[in-house]
């Protein structure tokens, strides 16, 4: 089945702590997104945040029709962790 993507390029990083996909397809086609089926709008699109961990998140999408084989597609994404805000102390003047 067709399926537009509009996702991270390769080796994505953030420090977010969630993500949106967001892609399209044709009529028909049925979209799981790790394992979890997805609704379609009425043209075909779809929208949905995916939470992320820390460390190497990896995102699987499954584009299939009824009578055809599957699409799949792995995304990679790195949540790096926010850095330490620490704050100057300075002694008495």
């Amino acid at each position: 089945p067709l399926l537009a993507l509009n996702i991270p390029v390769q080796g994505f990083r953030t420090q977010e702590n969630s993500i949106i996909i967001k892609g399209r397809t044709e009529a028909g086609t049925f979209i799981n997104l790790n394992q979890q089926a997805i609704a379609l709008d009425g043209e075909g699109s779809f929208e949905q945040e995916i939470l992320l961990h820390d460390g190497l998140n990896t995102i699987t999408i499954e584009a299939r029709k009824k009578h055809s084989k599957s699409y799949t597609q792995e995304i990679p994404i790195v949540k790096t962790a926010l850095p330490d805000l620490q704050t100057e102390t300075t002694g008495p003047n």
